[in-house]
């Protein structure tokens, strides 16, 4: 398929749920569906073209994710914008993104987390894990290491301090996870005295 359109572009909003054109249908949780259109939907994502396109398939499920992002996640490929990207749903757009390959949008979610997720109101041990977690849940299951490099690269560590941070990042070490070892050691960087 060569398409017309370069994605992201304004499809209009307006069409999401269409009884006309809404011959996609996203299965939510709980028996919910958004009826998008496949071309829409195609366009920006290869993945949903061979989905539609070869396999004949006019339903996706969506179970995995909540309504919120998948409204979202809808909106962005129909809009080409991410008005309702948040932080509370921002992984998990992230995810559909990766999944269906919509190439824009991966490049999008890196840009939000690097101008609102890393930005903190104030910096507390909290907030630094919270930004933290979603770096690493990110390379850890999407094979994504741009996110611990934005972390890594933009993170002010304040008054914490990277070594305090990495000693209760990475208490109960017999305990932890993989990413997280993972993930103490990209911030130590070369740094190695800082991991005891």
């Amino acid at each position: 398929m060569s398409p017309r359109f370069k994605v992201p572009f304004n499809f209009g909003k307006e069409h999401i749920n269409s009884p006309v054109h809404g011959n996609l249908a996203l299965k939510l949780k709980d028996g919910q569906e958004i009826r998008t259109n496949s071309m829409i939907m195609s366009l920006n994502s290869p993945v949903i073209d061979d989905l539609t396109t070869n396999l004949f398939q006019s339903t996706l499920e969506m179970e995995d994710f909540t309504k919120p992002a998948v409204d979202c996640f809808v909106d962005a490929m129909y809009t080409g914008e991410v008005e309702k990207l948040e932080i509370g749903i921002f992984e998990e757009v992230n995810k559909m993104a990766h999944v269906f390959d919509v190439s824009w949008l991966v490049k999008r979610c890196l840009k939000y987390f690097k101008t609102d997720v890393l930005k903190f109101e104030n910096i507390s041990y909290d907030n630094i894990l919270f930004a933290c977690e979603i770096a690493s849940r990110a390379q850890h299951n999407l094979k994504q290491s741009k996110f611990v490099s934005c972390f890594v690269k933009n993170v002010t560590f304040g008054e914490i301090g990277k070594s305090t941070f990495i000693q209760r990042y990475m208490a109960g070490f017999a305990e932890l996870p993989k990413r997280r070892i993972d993930m103490s050691l990209a911030i130590a960087g070369n740094d190695f005295s800082i991991i005891r």
